[in-house]
């Protein structure tokens, strides 16, 4: 782990907020429990946030990136003034942008919803935050950014033990590496995405695992075991 990536972690609160699957982000958050006996009203607005921000990723992942991005008009268009109850739907604002190309605009969301993190504020799934944001600053060319909170990303995912977003993470950590020739660094991320995909066997993590096998990164770090008389197949 770099120096960059120490600093950030033992500045940043050791949990999560006690998040609890199908509850809310810890202490004061949803509580389902206590919406469940006033089901007439509704889930919590928190809780419907959230919910158009899966909505809004899902429909700009199937190409209706407007209609997606759309979904979450309600929330302030500066990152800064999007209600802290709210920061995990900004989170989602931020990776919905990065699927629609909006690469500023999902860098101003997801620095900022990593920032709050930071400074205690819960988040649903920091790794898969950060994830996202290293993917967009490595599409616009801040590659230091990237690897750092890539790094980050695992950091944080393995630390929370968070087994079904160790595929994404990983292959996330293997692109800058790959691209700047580190093949060693990329290619054990690569193996790394590879073993996560089969211990859970989730669709997502295979579908992952499965891109990052078929990449430049492992092809490359494999290609000093081939013998001189093999030439590369592509």
């Amino acid at each position: 782990m770099s120096a960059s990536v120490r600093a950030w972690a033992s500045s940043r609160p050791d949990s999560d907020g006690g998040a609890v699957p199908g509850r809310g982000p810890g202490p004061g958050g949803d509580r389902l429990g206590r919406a469940g006996g006033r089901g007439r009203r509704g889930p919590p607005v928190a809780m419907r946030h959230r919910a158009l921000g899966v909505l809004a990723i899902a429909l700009v992942a199937d190409g209706r990136g407007p209609e997606g991005l759309a979904r979450l008009a309600f929330l302030p268009a500066a990152p800064a003034e999007v209600p802290r109850k709210d920061t995990d739907t900004l989170a989602m604002r931020g990776m919905a942008r990065n699927l629609a190309e909006d690469l500023t605009g999902a860098i101003a969301d997801l620095s900022a919803a990593a920032a709050r993190h930071r400074a205690g504020v819960p988040l649903r799934s920091p790794s898969l935050c950060l994830a996202h944001l290293a993917l967009a600053e490595w599409r616009a060319g801040s590659w230091d950014d990237a690897v750092v909170h890539a790094e980050l990303a695992v950091s944080l995912a393995r630390d929370a033990d968070r087994a079904w977003e160790f595929a994404v993470v990983h292959y996330v950590a293997a692109v800058v590496p790959a691209l700047r020739g580190e093949w060693d660094v990329a290619g054990t991320q690569v193996e790394m995405a590879l073993d996560a995909a089969r211990a859970t066997g989730a669709p997502r993590a295979i579908g992952v695992a499965a891109t990052a096998e078929a990449s430049p990164t492992r092809r490359t770090r494999a290609a000093p075991r081939r013998s001189r008389s093999t030439p590369p197949t592509g």
